[in-house]
């Protein structure tokens, strides 16, 4: 194990045998993938369509003796099976609405209540229709089928697989043939739906709520007659879970106790006091768990930079006016190009998460040995025409926007306020917000760029900037696979799931421990005869870490460290196990959640007369996480959300509705800030009270119990 090859080979051997351990033990139950028991095939029907006419896009999928799927509208916490429709050509369009064909409906014992499910066949499809004035010629449409299935012991996660289909705009008026005519159309072989088969509606692209579709469900007679076709093309049908779009809810708006007006209120106070609460907000935003992960990288990338005294004062100084120079100008250019959100939706971008992981890998393999990161020649020549002054200037200022970006995926509550106003064209508040604020947060990491000068006067500082480089090695590598479970939540391909997560975690946080004891030699590193106090209470800590995460490769909640691996409903196989499973004596248990669909959660909230929590969080937002964790499952919590709340969730960062819940976001609380959580009343869908970012049990308890009394007060005044 003297070189890092070995090393490596080590690793993947290591994570190989933790990721065997977390599988069942029954041979006969180890979750080889859903694709193994469902096949499915994509068709267009009819194949050519003239403008005004419609032409729909089928999916018929074969299960496997034994196993069911879950229809569109099964409710939660089981997925329905659904289509997402990524790339609808020009001349068509796409109300969001999924047919599918009538399901059984019976009691799961796996997640303990009644659901809508379909054996051995299932059918859904998309009716696309053809734009007035669309030109003739072929299309191609692209998509996913999203689904689930269980069997009576177990459950396998949702997955998506892709599909394509070609259909035909004329220039005439084509007979819409029947839904099968077709079949067959890209080398697909699948039946379409015949006329007379049933069909239920939902909105698309949720795949996983839709509780109240089953009551609202568009009927083609199950007997041969033809019901009535589907209401609400108005969007006047409120019962269809997500007919009405977010931002066409007019009553969202009435008088949210924004975010804009707590900045009112310090301005109110005067300039002081504005920026007495962006300092305030700057010294806060660091406590959070975005920005823990550019602590090692802005450590290791400085080394490079301890030549000498003044040298290291000036790039930790440039480093700090670039962040506070990104920050400030890369918020307030979003925000007038894109709106609010504009930055923020800029750092949830999966190929900007791919990159800043990618980053990462490639500074810890640097700091590991395996190569070394040079400016190409041509510039090194250049700038030594030009004086050392400039050299790294580059570097610097791209870590400086790197940590801009990292940070805007946990946007404060005071800078998405700061950003709603800019957007909305004021100018001089929000910027000097934003100065200050971001000047604040550059201050510490100005602190952790002189780090490495400060070690190198320690005794042997050689050898402890080499053992801290390599243990920073290991930490990046960790750091890393946050921003890579982003952009694989996101694209939804569920690559790095949290079981993986957690067991690479592990067998890096665990080398890291045996290097740190001597057990590990990179190349070209010399014997370590006997390593001190500190090399062994840091080797200790990895293995502490390394041990603590253990229990999470069987489903068990991690606390903090949750907040950096991906959330345990996107992608734990065990949270699909039992119910039972989930429970704790602290309430710990997965909640009915309506997941992105607004119209569904405030059916059930009318219905029940309870007011509807709702949860705007992101797929890249580590607080969100944190919160969800660690918050949401204590009992103080989790009482109040089980009996006096509708429970909505909506990702704000993931396509194809993310954009809209933004802008429902804006519109009802004032700011885009994640998390952030709003109590709203079912009947006129007014803001009772809403909360920003990370609070503790008892606070956020405090506000569950606050909000549920002013709808209770709301109640009795209407009565009298």
């Amino acid at each position: 194990m003297r070189h890092f090859g070995s090393t490596l080979l080590l690793i993947c051997a290591a994570t190989l045998a933790l990721v065997g351990l977390s599988m069942p033990t029954d041979a006969s139950a180890q979750p080889m993938g859903a694709q193994t028991k469902v096949s499915f095939t994509a068709s267009a029907g009819p194949k050519t369509a003239g403008p005004g006419e419609q032409v729909s896009v089928h999916v018929d999928l074969t299960i496997d003796e034994g196993w069911k799927m879950y229809a569109v509208d099964s409710p939660p916490p089981s997925r329905g099976v659904n289509l997402h429709i990524d790339d609808i050509p020009d001349g068509l369009s796409w109300s969001g609405e999924v047919l599918q064909d009538t399901p059984q409906r019976g009691y799961d014992p796996n997640f303990k209540k009644e659901v809508t499910y379909f054996q051995n066949r299932a059918h859904i499809w998309a009716d696309l229709d053809v734009e007035p004035g669309a030109s003739p010629g072929p299309r191609t449409v692209t998509g996913k089928v999203e689904y689930m299935i269980c069997d009576k012991d177990m459950c396998y996660p949702p997955v998506r697989e892709a599909f394509a289909v070609d259909v035909v705009v004329d220039e005439g008026s084509a007979p819409v043939a029947d839904a099968g005519a077709d079949a067959g159309d890209s080398g697909a072989s699948a039946e379409s739906a015949p006329d007379d088969a049933p069909a239920t509606a939902s909105d698309g692209g949720s795949g996983d709520d839709g509780e109240d579709a089953g009551d609202s469900e568009a009927q083609r007679g199950s007997d041969g007659g033809t019901a009535a076709p589907p209401t609400g093309n108005d969007g006047s049908d409120k019962s269809r879970p997500g007919n009405a779009a977010p931002e066409s809810q007019e009553s969202a708006s009435a008088a949210p106790a924004s975010a804009l007006d707590e900045l009112n209120d310090a301005r109110s106070d005067g300039l002081l006091g504005f920026l007495l609460l962006a300092i305030g907000a700057g010294a806060a935003a660091l406590l959070t768990p975005c920005v823990f992960p550019m602590i090692p990288l802005t450590v290791s990338f400085f080394t490079k930079h301890s030549e000498s005294r003044s040298e290291a004062v000036r790039m930790a100084s440039l480093y700090g006016f670039a962040i506070i120079a990104t920050f400030t100008g890369l918020g307030v250019a979003m925000a007038m190009i894109l709106g609010a959100a504009g930055a923020q939706s800029i750092a949830a971008n999966p190929w900007v998460n791919l990159f800043i992981g990618s980053v990462f890998v490639i500074f810890a393999l640097s700091l590991l040995g395996l190569f070394e990161l040079r400016l190409p020649s041509g510039l090194v020549n250049y700038f030594n025409r030009r004086g050392n002054e400039r050299q790294g200037v580059a570097g610097v200022l791209f870590m400086g926007l790197t940590l801009t970006l990292v940070s805007f995926s946990c946007t404060a509550p005071f800078v998405g306020g700061l950003l709603a106003a800019t957007s909305g064209g004021e100018w001089f508040y929000p910027v000097v917000g934003m100065l200050a604020f971001s000047a604040t947060f550059a201050v510490p990491f100005i602190g952790f760029a002189m780090f490495p000068r400060a070690l190198e006067s320690l005794p042997q500082s050689g050898q402890w900037m080499n053992a801290v480089k390599v243990t920073l090695g290991f930490v990046e590598l960790a750091a890393a696979l946050k921003f890579l479970s982003n952009a694989d939540l996101i694209w939804g391909t569920q690559i790095l799931s949290r079981t993986l997560a957690i067991a690479l975690t592990i067998v890096i946080f665990s080398m890291a421990g045996l290097y740190l004891l001597g057990k590990l030699r990179l190349k070209h590193e010399a014997p370590t005869a006997s390593i001190g106090s500190l090399r062994l209470l840091a080797a200790t800590a990895f293995f502490g870490l390394a041990l603590f995460m253990l229990p999470g490769l069987f489903g068990a909640p991690l606390g903090a460290v949750d907040a950096y691996l991906p959330p345990r409903q996107a992608s734990d196989p065990n949270l699909f196990v039992s119910g039972d499973a989930r429970s704790s004596e602290k309430g710990n248990s997965e909640f009915e959640w309506h997941t992105d669909e607004i119209e569904a959660a405030f059916t059930q909230a009318a219905e029940v007369d309870k007011p509807v929590f709702i949860d705007f969080t992101g797929y890249t937002c580590t607080n969100c996480r944190d919160m969800e964790a660690n918050v949401f499952p204590q009992a103080p919590v989790a009482e109040q959300f089980r009996s006096d709340f509708v429970l909505l969730r909506l990702y704000t960062d993931a396509p194809p509705k993310g954009t809209e819940f933004q802008r429902y976001q804006l519109k009802l609380t004032g700011t885009t800030a994640l998390p952030t959580y709003a109590i709203v009343d079912p009947q006129d869908r007014s803001l009772i009270e809403k909360d920003s970012g990370v609070s503790s049990v008892e606070d956020f308890a405090d506000f569950l119990r606050q909000g549920r009394a002013e709808f209770q007060d709301q109640r009795l005044a209407d009565a009298r």
